[in-house]
């Protein structure tokens, strides 16, 4: 029988981490289920065609229409992976519980793969019903995070398994050959423009200089098209023009092998992009995390090394709902205790890498299984 599916995510936004977890998704699928009919819901159709012009998929605008049609179209509706609701938005979570309702009362079946969702959601309790309720109606669930670190989540339906990011289930090619002269930095455009991100702008140039004055080159690794790279130009007009010659602005890749080449081969890597920090992970490549939301402190959680972490957020109705300024002094302690227990952290990272593995293959199996159903 022919499985009919939709799936639903951030996807074809030139994301460099959201790019590959949709290639990971239709490789595990079309592995086991090669004639599926498979529709990616996108508000850039034209981009997911191009770069996936070798699969048979369908690709649908993420307009009413379209998505009216695929619910009568198809049986199967994935969400994932990746976030769900990044920010507090009520108005998003009550029209998409109407929706998985509506989805529920047709007999679709509801999977949902591999999905974060953003702490400060569940502080509220309407917020943290509705929530619930979304993954009771689901037919199954994964997540990309251990809820049992959080007091406000304890209550988490029984369906919802813990799980890791999709992307550590990936077998990574580990030839890459470190060469420890340069360092990479991957930073999130994701402030609006203001003091707020002047002041962020200023704390990282203070970082660069450093680092270069240590005897490192820098290469600013993009990893959201656009966006990311407007911000390492910003920030590299910011350096004297000595400074300068020791960066590399990298533009966004769409070649999976040339991004962990990048990061494999760096002493190490300041990531404030969440793949940057998974791939410096599956690598065994030591890091520092500008962590802006609740997703870097779950997976840091997840391979004990929450220390490696200094917190930046806008304001109260962002992540994490207060306004923490960036703090160079703090990110080159950080940067200093990466220096000094190098060793202990590669040592570390190794003997995590089987388990996070497995954790991953949770979403997997468990799609798969939904799907077979």
């Amino acid at each position: 029988m022919i499985k009919k599916i939709s799936i639903f995510g951030w996807f074809g936004e030139r994301n460099t981490g959201d790019d590959f977890l949709l290639q990971e998704t239709l490789n595990c699928i079309q592995s086991k289920f090669n004639n599926a009919e498979i529709t990616v819901y996108s508000n850039h159709i034209e981009e997911l065609a191009r770069k996936n012009k070798n699969r048979s998929i369908c690709y649908l605008p993420k307009k009413p229409k379209y998505i009216i049609t695929g619910l009568f179209k198809n049986k199967y509706f994935i969400y994932g992976p990746g976030g769900l609701f990044p920010n507090k938005n009520l108005k998003k979570i009550i029209a998409f519980s109407v929706f998985v309702a509506l989805l529920k009362l047709m007999r679709k079946k509801i999977i949902f793969f591999g999905l974060g969702v953003e702490n400060c959601n569940f502080s509220n309790p309407i917020n943290r019903f509705l929530i619930y309720s979304i993954f009771r109606m689901s037919t199954s669930c994964t997540l990309r995070y251990d809820y049992h670190m959080y007091e406000t989540q304890k209550r988490m339906p029984k369906k919802c398994i813990p799980a890791v990011d999709l992307m550590f289930s990936k077998d990574f090619n580990k030839k890459h050959t470190i060469d420890s002269r340069y360092v990479v930095v991957s930073l999130a455009n994701i402030f609006k423009e203001n003091s707020f991100s002047q002041q962020f702008q200023q704390e990282i140039v203070v970082l660069i200089r450093k680092i270069i004055d240590d005897g490192y080159t820098i290469k600013f690794l993009t990893f959201t098209d656009g966006k990311d790279n407007k911000l390492n130009e910003r920030i590299y007009n910011l350096l004297e023009k000595e400074y300068q010659a020791k960066c590399e602005i990298i533009e966004y890749l769409e070649d999976l092998e040339e991004v962990l080449g990048i990061i494999s081969g760096a002493k190490y890597v300041i990531a404030m992009r969440y793949h940057a920090l998974v791939f410096a992970i599956a690598h065994n490549i030591p890091f520092v995390s500008v962590s802006y939301s609740s997703k870097h402190d779950e997976l840091l959680y997840e391979v004990g090394m929450s220390e490696y972490s200094v917190r930046v957020c806008e304001g109260v109705n962002k992540y994490y709902c207060e306004r923490i300024p960036i703090s160079a002094e703090e990110l080159l302690n950080k940067v200093s205790m990466v220096a000094d227990n190098r060793d202990s952290i590669i040592r570390s990272l190794k003997v995590k890498r089987d388990n996070l593995k497995k954790k991953s293959n949770i979403n997997k199996v468990n799609l798969i299984t939904n799907l077979s159903k």
